[in-house]
C-alpha cells in the first residue's frame, strides 16, 4: 500500500472511530431495535473496502492464527443471521446490528496489518478522543449532569445528576453511553489503550489516565471500580515489585493491609448492595437460566419488550446481567459456544504474540461482563474495534517505549 493510499484509507477509518467512540448514540432508533448510526457508517465502510476480499486468502495464509480467528468470526456471523431468518425474521435489523461490528473488524485488521501509517495516526486520534471526552464528562458533572443523549430526532437531552442522587444515591456518570456500567467499561478500555499507546508521551499518558480513573469512579459502577484497581496494580506492577524488593516493611504492610481494605470495602458495599446475592444477580441469573431451558436454541432478540422476573425480586429486568448468559438467551447454545471460541481465539493471538497487556486487559473486560451486561449495545462496537487495532499491533509486534510502568 503506497503512502498516498494509506492517507486516503485513513480518513474513512477515523470517521468510523469518531462515530464509534463519540457519536455512538446518534440516531438510536428504538423501533429498529437499537440501530445505531455507526451501524450505517460501518456498513458503508464494508462496501468501501469490499474489494480487498480477493486479497484476504493470501493475507490469511501468511497469518495462521489470524486465519482461524477470521473463520470463527465468519461462522458466528453466518449462524446468527441464519438463526434470525429461521426463528424471527422480524429481528433481522437487530441481528445485523449484532454482526456488523464483527464484519467491520475483519476488514479493519487487514488495513491495520498492512499500514504502519494508519496505526500510528489512529492511535493518536483515539488517544485525543479519550482525553477530550474524559475532560468533557468531568465538566458535565461539575455543571450538574450525568448523562447525555444525542439524536437527530430529539436533539440533546441532559439527565441531571440530582435525579440519580435522589433515586440511587449515586452520581452514575454515563456520558454518551446507555448505562453507567458501559461507560465504566469505556473508561477501562481507555486506561489500557492510553497506557500501552506507543505514540504518546508519558506526561500526557499519566494526565489522561488520571482523568479516566476519575470518570471511572464517578460512574459509580462498583464492579468496574474494583477491576480498575486490579488494572492499576497490573500497570504499575514493575514499580510495585521494585518497591517491595527495596522496602521489606512495605511488603509486610501490604500483606496486612490488603485483607483489611478488602473487609472494609465489602462492608461499605454491603450498605448499598446485598453482597450475598451479588446485588440480586443470583436471582437474575436463576431466572435467565430458566429462560434458556425454555428455548435452548435462542430467542434471537431481547428487545425493549423482553422482560424477566423472579419471585424474590420486586422488579422486572430486561437482561441477564452477564454477557454469556445473554448470549445463551439470544443466540442459544450453539451461538454461545461460537462466541466463547471467538473470544478464546482472540486471547490466544495475544498470548502467542506475547502481548500480555492486551491479554490481561481483555480478561478483565470479560470478567466485568460476567457481572454487568457491559459488552453490549454501543460497547460492542467499541470493544471489538479497539481489539481490531490491538490484534493488528500484536501481529506486527511493535516495540513499546512509552509505557507508564516503564518510567
Amino acid at each position: 500500500m503506497t503512502l498516498k493510499n494509506e492517507k486516503y484509507n485513513a480518513i474513512p477509518i477515523m470517521i468510523l472511530y469518531l462515530f464509534t467512540l463519540v457519536l455512538i448514540k446518534v440516531i438510536v432508533l428504538d423501533n429498529f431495535n437499537y440501530f445505531y448510526f455507526v451501524t450505517l457508517i460501518s456498513g458503508l465502510f464494508i462496501l468501501y473496502r469490499i474489494g480487498i476480499i480477493v486479497k484476504m486468502k493470501g493475507f490469511l495464509d501468511r497469518n495462521r492464527d489470524l486465519k482461524y480467528f477470521y473463520y470463527i468470526a465468519s461462522i458466528y456471523v453466518i449462524y446468527v443471521l441464519i438463526l434470525t431468518l429461521v426463528k424471527m425474521p422480524s429481528g433481522i435489523v437487530y441481528s445485523v446490528n449484532i454482526v456488523i461490528p464483527f464484519i467491520t473488524m475483519l476488514f479493519l485488521i487487514y488495513d491495520f496489518v498492512n499500514s504502519d501509517y494508519i496505526i500510528e495516526k489512529l492511535n493518536k486520534f483515539i488517544f485525543y478522543i479519550f482525553l477530550i471526552t474524559s475532560i468533557a464528562a468531568i465538566v458535565m458533572v461539575v455543571l450538574g449532569y450525568s448523562k447525555i443523549d444525542l439524536s437527530f430526532e430529539y436533539g440533546i437531552y441532559l439527565t441531571p445528576t440530582k435525579t440519580y442522587l435522589m433515586w440511587d444515591h449515586e452520581i452514575r456518570l454515563s456520558w454518551l453511553t446507555s448505562h453507567k456500567s458501559r461507560y465504566a467499561l469505556y473508561c477501562l478500555i481507555g486506561i489500557f489503550f492510553v497506557n500501552y499507546n506507543k505514540f504518546i508521551n508519558k506526561k500526557m499518558k499519566v494526565f489522561t489516565i488520571v482523568l479516566l480513573y476519575i470518570n471511572l469512579i464517578l460512574s459509580s459502577s462498583i464492579t468496574s471500580i474494583a477491576i480498575g484497581g486490579l488494572a492499576l496494580i497490573f500497570i504499575l506492577k514493575d514499580i510495585i515489585l521494585n518497591l517491595f524488593s527495596r522496602f521489606r516493611w512495605l511488603k509486610i504492610l501490604t500483606i496486612i493491609g490488603v485483607p483489611v481494605i478488602g473487609i472494609v470495602s465489602i462492608w461499605i458495599v454491603s450498605m448499598k448492595r446485598n453482597i450475598f446475592t451479588l446485588g440480586s444477580r443470583l436471582y437474575i441469573w436463576q431466572s435467565a437460566m430458566q429462560q434458556i431451558a425454555i428455548d435452548p436454541m435462542g430467542n434471537v432478540s431481547m428487545g425493549s419488550d423482553f422482560l424477566m422476573s423472579n419471585p424474590n425480586l420486586d422488579f422486572q429486568f430486561t437482561n441477564g446481567h452477564n454477557i454469556f448468559i445473554n448470549e445463551l438467551i439470544e443466540r442459544g447454545i450453539i451461538g454461545s459456544i461460537l462466541f466463547i471460541v471467538l473470544l478464546l481465539a482472540m486471547l490466544f493471538i495475544y498470548y502467542k504474540n506475547r502481548k500480555i497487556e492486551y491479554l490481561v486487559a481483555n480478561i478483565l473486560f470479560i470478567a466485568g461482563g460476567c457481572i454487568d451486561y457491559t459488552i453490549a449495545s454501543e460497547m460492542t462496537y467499541i470493544f471489538w474495534f479497539i481489539n481490531a487495532l490491538w490484534i493488528a499491533e500484536s501481529m506486527m509486534n511493535f516495540k513499546s517505549k512509552n509505557i507508564l510502568y516503564g518510567f
